[in-house]
Parts: C-alpha cells; structure tokens; sequence
C-alpha cells in the first residue's frame, strides 16, 4: 500500500507541474558546525523527507594530488584533520561529486576516477583533485536524497571555505562539477559559500542536473549569481522518474569529463550558440565570433587559460549551445555547415532540398538545406566518427541538387555550396576541411578552400 501510494505521488509530481505538495520538513533544524538547514519545498511528501543527521550522511573529502594520486587523504565531515590535508595554495581546486544513489569511488563506473587520473596526468602538480562522497545521505528515497543535499551542500561549503582560511587557497581557481542531484547541491553550496565570504567560486560544470522536485523552485543555475562561468550540459536522453522504467544514463555526460581531446585532434565536440535546437539542426549556427562556439564540458585544453579568460562584465550570459555528440569514445561527429548560396532571391518551394556531397576519399553524405534568407539556405551535416573509422572524412570536393518532379526548376538555385567544417576550436583546421564548390554543367565542383 506504501509503495503504490509513493508511486503515484511521484508520477503526480513529475507530471502535473502546477500542483506541488509543499510542506517544510527540514525547517528548524540545526547541527553542529553546519548551521540552520532551510526548509525543504516542493515534491516532499510527510514524514518520508526529513533531513538526516550529518554523521548518518557521513560525507567525505577524498582528496587527491600528483603525489598521492593513488591513495587519497580523506576528511570525513567533521573536518578534524583538514589542517593536515596536502593542499597547495597555489594548485588550482577541482571538487567533484555524484548523484542520486552514487558513491565514489563507484563500483559500476569508473567516470570519477578516470576523470581525476585525466586532470592529474595532464596538469599534474598544478590541480588538487577532490571527490566529494555522500553515499549514505544519496540513498533511499530520492526525497530523502534531496532533503539530505541541502545537509550536504552545507558540508561543502564549511570544506572550502576551511581550505580558503586555512591554506589560502583561490575561489577563481575553484572548480565544481556535479552530476545530476551533485549538480544541484553544488550550486547551493557555491551559494553559502557566497554568503560567508562575498566570493564567487571561478567555474561550475552541472551534468544533467536533476530535474524531479527543483523546476517549482526555478533553475538554480540561473537564479543565483554564485560563480564566474557556469556551464549545464545536457544528454538527450529518456527523463528520469523515481519507480519508472524510463530511466536516462546520466553517466552520458560524465564520460564527456574523461576524454583528452588532444588525442583527437581533427575532431572535437565543439558546441554552437544558438536560439534552440531545430536552428542548430538547420545549420543556422556556425559562428565562433563572440566565443559563440566552446569545447563541450571541462576542456584540458581550455583549463590552462581559464583565470586568464575574459569573464563577463553582466553577472549572467546566459546562453544556449548545441551540439550533436556518437554514442562511442571520442564521443565526437563531424560537423559541416552547408551553405548554398544564390544571386538572385530564392523560391520558398525550394526549400527542405537535399544536397549530395561526396568528398576526397567517396565518402558519399546527403543534408537537407533550408531557406534562411533570401538569397541562400542552409544545412547540418552531421558523420558519426565510427562511420569514418573515427579519420576525418576530408573536404567535400561534389556536390548535386536531389530534386522531385514539381521542384526541377530549383536544380540549379545555387551559384556556390560552401561546406564549412565545424568541429574544431582550431581555425588552421577548419580551414583545412572547409571547401567551396561552384556550378559546373548540372552539379557543383571544388573552386577553392574558404577562408573561415
């Protein structure tokens, strides 16, 4: 009877979105150290999301360093030996930390640990590693997991603001990346960490964050001005519902923290500025200009430069960037914008016209274009790595109009094709993979490579 009532309340919950339970189970409460926990809001039904006592959360600091990257110093929550943790003033501070019913180290998934072997092996003595680990308070019921965060976040907050006391260490040069419900507890801890010290932390990396029970209370993200640069990426994947099949894999957007993008040099998971995704998928958004495009996620190429990087004068930039991402390590797929260009204006009933391109090495792809002005039309080719035994597919050197009976006449709309390749931060070679093709008796050939 427990079960089925839960079940309902939770699927109520995630569905009818202007009818939330609220009640303030939290509210009251105060534990050494930590302080006042707020009250709890919103999808937390009576008596089953009480925050736990912090000894039963148990959190722990698992920190790491170039020299004890192996074996962690931990400091359980209470902080009693911090002041003996092998912490470098000057070392740059990345904090990590899991989700709902995670752990870490994590028995199924070793994303948190080859993430932290990644930052070390790459930037060795110059970062300390911490791995944040609240396993007891992220189990049970997901309310209890979310009214348990607010005792964690807390906990968090108390660590770093300890590590700024004690060993002078720089908020700029801080890090947080959570996943899922670690997403949303580490904005709020970068928020009481703000309401101590006036201080924002520099960066933090939200991966798939928590959706059930946090939409009432709006995007954290956006809500609080807590850190210099804040980046949300999410997967596309099935939403995740407490006691439903339709779970999604938010390890997804972990794995994007473990790739060295500088094995990969031709081909990097570069995301788009862009008003919403149906644009994105049109090809619409191509521009770098601006810092319109940025590497997917924690970039080791882009870490080294991150204090040195122009931060906005407006506490919040908020923009959207898109990208398309294979389901295989590099987690990578090229990218070519199309671009068909016209002299004269052209017909609305061109437009959702297919263009075939073939390349260098035959290689042969289709993308529809689409009309974005009067005078040219655009598309998103989009190649799996796999496809092409993850070896760039070269420039596009062909190109024909596919057309039906009625639109014959829009065979030869374009005077140019330009094929401009997207996926790298590098201008030397996106050059390199960019061509342009001009009309040549009923197709399109190379006239040139495009100076992007």
């Amino acid at each position: 009877m427990f079960k089925a009532a839960l079940s309902f309340f939770i699927l109520h919950c995630l569905i009818n979105k202007n009818k939330f339970v609220t009640c303030e189970t939290c509210e009251g409460k105060t534990f050494d150290n930590i302080g006042y926990i707020d009250a709890v809001k919103h999808c937390m039904p009576k008596p089953f999301a009480s925050c736990s006592d912090p000894q039963f959360v148990f959190t722990r600091f698992l920190i790491f360093t170039f020299a004890n990257k192996n074996e962690p110093f931990v400091v359980n929550h209470d902080l009693e030996n911090i002041k003996n943790a092998p912490i470098d003033s000057n070392a740059k501070t990345i904090l990590i930390t899991h989700g709902y019913r995670g752990s870490l180290p994590h028995p199924r998934n070793k994303g948190y640990e080859n993430t932290k072997n990644l930052f070390l092996q790459k930037l060795n003595a110059t970062v300390q590693i911490i791995l944040v680990d609240y396993g007891n308070g992220s189990k049970g019921t997901y309310q209890q997991a979310i009214a348990n965060s607010k005792v964690v976040a807390k906990q968090i907050a108390l660590f770093v603001i300890t590590l700024k006391t004690e060993f002078s260490i720089s908020l700029l040069e801080t890090t947080f990346i959570g996943l899922s419900l670690g997403a949303r507890l580490l904005v709020l801890a970068a928020k009481n960490i703000f309401d101590v010290t006036g201080e924002k932390v520099g960066h933090i990396i939200g991966l798939d964050p928590a959706g059930p029970c946090f939409k009432q209370d709006g995007d954290y993200f956006t809500k609080f001005d807590v850190a210099h640069l804040i980046e949300v990426i999410h997967t596309d994947q099935a939403f995740f519902a407490m006691r439903m099949r339709l779970l999604c894999n938010h390890y997804a957007s972990l794995s994007f923290t473990i790739v060295d993008y500088e094995n990969f040099t031709d081909c990097q998971p570069v995301a788009y500025q862009c008003t919403n995704y149906d644009d994105f998928i049109k090809g619409r958004c191509a521009s770098c200009e601006d810092n319109k495009c940025q590497l997917l996620g924690y970039s080791i190429q882009i870490f080294h430069n991150f204090s040195k990087k122009n931060i906005p004068s407006h506490p919040f930039e908020n923009r959207k960037l898109f990208l398309r991402t294979s389901p295989s390590p590099s987690f990578c797929s090229y990218h070519f914008q199309v671009v068909g260009s016209s002299k004269n204006q052209i017909p609305a009933l061109c437009s959702g016209l297919e263009i075939q391109i073939e390349n260098e090495k035959n290689f042969q792809a289709s993308v529809n274009s689409y009309k974005l002005a009067h005078d040219n039309m655009t598309g998103l080719l989009v190649i799996d790595a796999a496809e092409v035994n993850f070896q760039n597919p070269a420039p596009f050197v062909v190109a024909k109009i596919r057309t039906k009976t009625r639109k014959f006449f829009c065979s030869n709309l374009f005077d140019t094709i330009q094929i401009n390749y997207l996926s790298n931060l590098d201008e030397s070679i996106r050059e390199k993979f960019s061509s342009k093709l001009c009309k040549n008796k009923g197709s399109y050939v190379l006239c040139g490579r495009v100076n992007i």
